[in-house]
């Protein structure tokens, strides 16, 4: 019995679709697999910020859609594009290990984020991105762009755009290596939560295609993307809130570094605190309720507005 694999179509999706079915067909020899390929409500509408038109759940709603109407048994999303609170009929039965977590600077001019001049114009439709690079620079002219990343990287070759800002996963996986890029350092770009991670997604009571792709969970990846997404649960943030979140795990120690910025980058509160891996829970708990005292409410509902 074939499994249905749904997936967009641009491009860098169904690269990871490709990923997922040969590791799917490594696991589990003889496994027969079909690819649906969809065109996401986010992948239509691309004259808006997508803040505007109901946020990075458009590019999943549709392969939940296939999910519920039985058209598809899984479904392969990039992890920082799902909400953090899943509706009850669907469950995240993998993530699998981290890509690179990084963003970079990608520009046709500029060597580094210190040669751009000016009010440099540099595209991105994050929140977060955009916050951050204010922060370091108050004058940048941050422009809000959409699109796949062949669409985004059209805005610096024919010089609209002086940069623009680039998860490292996707340069890598769709190996471009055109322009200048500069990978940016946690301390200048803080990565979103789940970046640089594949997920499935099935229905929950599709139990076959739970434990069929269950096997390709990646535990240390699953545990630390699993807790960035508590904390951002935790504080009511959705895939556009201006918050980074980074985990690591070293031995049986997980450390988080979460931020959380005011949109023009003016302001910062940040939490970074460790615990022992079987206690994520409470490190969830804890980091949550620090930034609470800090002040990231009223941040958050001053990016939402």
């Amino acid at each position: 019995m074939p499994i249905t694999i749904a997936t967009r179509k641009s491009p860098l999706a169904l690269w990871q679709c490709s990923q997922v079915a040969q590791a799917l067909q490594a696991q589990h020899k003889g496994l027969e697999i079909k690819i649906l390929k969809l065109t996401s409500i986010g992948d239509e509408i691309c004259d808006r910020p997508l803040r505007e038109v109901g946020g990075k759940a458009l590019f999943v709603s549709t392969l939940e859609q296939a999910l519920l109407e039985k058209r598809a048994d899984i479904a392969v999303h990039s992890l920082k594009d799902v909400p953090c609170v899943l509706e009850p009929s669907f469950s995240l039965s993998a993530i699998l290990a981290h890509g690179a977590r990084e963003d970079v600077l990608l520009s046709k001019r500029y060597a580094s984020l210190q040669d751009l001049p000016n009010n440099a114009s540099i595209g991105t439709c994050s929140l977060r991105r955009g916050a951050q690079l204010l922060h370091h620079q108050k004058d940048f002219n941050i422009q809000s762009i959409r699109g796949n990343i062949q669409t985004r990287i059209a805005y610096i070759e024919d010089d609209r755009l002086d940069a623009i800002i680039i998860a490292k996963a996707a340069l890598e996986r769709l190996d471009i290596r055109s322009y200048h890029q500069v990978v940016l350092e946690p301390s200048t770009m803080l990565a979103a939560p789940g970046q640089g991670a594949i997920a499935i997604e099935v229905l929950a009571e599709n139990t076959r295609a739970y434990d069929l792709s269950c096997t390709l969970n990646h535990s240390q990846s699953a545990t630390i993307a699993h807790t960035e997404r508590a904390i951002c649960a935790k504080l009511k943030c959705d895939c556009h809130s201006p918050i980074a979140c980074y985990g690591t795990i070293n031995h049986d120690t997980i450390t988080v570094h979460c931020k959380i910025f005011s949109i023009d980058g003016k302001t910062v509160i940040e939490s970074h605190m460790s615990t022992a891996v079987h206690t994520t829970s409470d490190l969830v708990e804890t980091i949550a309720k620090d930034l609470l005292q800090k002040g990231a409410r009223a941040l958050l509902d001053a990016a939402s507005k």
